[in-house]
């Protein structure tokens, strides 16, 4: 009997399931591929205020998440159940201070992991602090709640966490001079037992950034997992899937190139430029990016991206809009699939809500759209299955 609550109801929509004998993307010939994506479950979670699902287990067969407000760690079963609630937030012995946490994770040997804008935390399953270590960043991070988990790999026998704040932030936060910008990294290598630190992997001067001073501003972002003791990452601009091995120069591995049915590109600006700049909104709302990338296991990956916006049909959609963002523009958000490391011969449309992480099998988490008319007092996920056929 399957542990979560089974909906009744499985393909639900025409484009989920989809059949090509041709590559819609390249025109070259391919097999004949089908693909479905299923919701085949879903639970709700009982709190006051929402909650914010961070990372999963499947040894212990728990989730690791976040009750905003609160600022409360939680432990959530199968079903939804909050099996454990744990408050370290604020100052003293254990705890990671007044800051909301910048990333929450399942660590290694059953530790909890907790990264704070300048301090990365270990705890064990009692939440009974191991071992504290400063991070090196000078950028503050103030957030409603974790932008993220932290991930690790061994580099050798010994343990590597990736850190700091660029990990989840656009760096173009952080850039605000040209020597700044000469040093930027995408991550920090943190050894938990020594405290050693080092930044790792340059941006790629053939996207973010340009030989002159120029800054893709809101989209010097990127989405990463681990696997295999494999860094696999994905930057917004990127048309490429990146793979790094640890070691002391953590060298590209090897790459997975990708095709796109649309993705409209706009120029970058010069370092510096404010909100006001004209040219912003270009980049802010109708470039399009690479959103996620998600591990769904079984060799499966996801790339869940925006197409992006002409200006004429940019101005048409926003038209009547206080606030237009991206998440507004549905129809140009899809996912493409690779399995193995080849794209598959076909796009997907993405579930609605907001896809978190993969779950292995196949299966995805998303959290479900909050309701708009009232303030409810549980938050709603649903499980996802991509089923490949031939």
């Amino acid at each position: 009997m399957n542990r979560y609550l089974v909906v009744l109801f499985m393909a639900f929509w025409a484009s989920s399931a989809c059949t090509s004998e041709h590559s819609s993307l390249g025109g070259k010939e391919a097999s004949r591929v089908s693909i479905e994506l299923l919701k085949i479950a879903e639970f709700r979670v009982d709190n006051l205020t929402r909650v914010h699902i961070l990372d999963f287990n499947p040894e212990e067969g728990r989730y690791l998440a976040f009750s905003e407000v609160e600022n409360t760690i939680l432990e959530i079963d199968l079903e939804g159940n909050i099996i454990k609630r744990v408050s370290r937030h604020g100052q003293g012995p254990g705890n990671y201070g007044n800051w909301v946490p910048i990333a929450l994770s399942f660590g290694p040997d059953g530790k909890r992991v907790v990264q704070s804008p300048f301090e990365l935390f270990e705890y064990n399953a009692d939440y009974e602090v191991l071992r504290s270590n400063r991070i090196y960043s000078s950028l503050p991070v103030r957030t409603n709640s974790p932008l993220g988990r932290t991930p690790y790999l061994l580099q050798g026998d010994s343990l590597r966490y990736l850190v700091g704040p660029q990990l989840y932030l656009s760096a173009h936060y952080m850039i605000l001079t040209t020597q700044g910008r000469d040093t930027l990294k995408h991550f920090i290598s943190l050894d938990p037992l020594t405290g050693n630190q080092s930044s790792i992997i340059p941006y790629d001067r053939s996207t973010y950034y340009p030989d002159d001073e120029q800054l893709y501003q809101f989209l010097m972002t990127k989405s990463f997992f681990v696997e295999n003791n494999t860094l696999i990452m994905l930057g917004a601009l990127e048309q490429e899937i990146q793979a790094y091995a640890p070691g002391n120069d953590w060298n590209r591995k090897n790459a997975y190139p990708l095709n796109y049915a649309d993705f409209k590109t706009y120029r970058p600006l010069p370092l510096g430029s404010d909100i006001g700049t004209p040219g912003m909104p270009f980049l802010q709302h109708m470039a399009g990016r690479n959103m996620n990338l998600i591990n769904a296991g079984d060799g499966l990956w996801l790339v869940h991206y925006y197409e992006g916006l002409s200006e004429n049909e940019y101005e048409a959609r926003k038209a009547g809009k206080e606030n237009y963002s991206v998440q507004d523009a549905k129809d140009k958000q899809k996912l493409l699939l690779l399995q193995n490391g080849k794209q598959l011969d076909v796009q997907l449309k993405p579930p609605n809500g907001r896809i978190l992480f993969g779950l292995g099998d196949g299966r995805i988490l998303v959290q479900d759209p909050a309701n708009e008319e009232e303030e409810e007092e549980f938050t709603t996920f649903s499980i996802y299955e991509i089923r490949v056929g031939s």
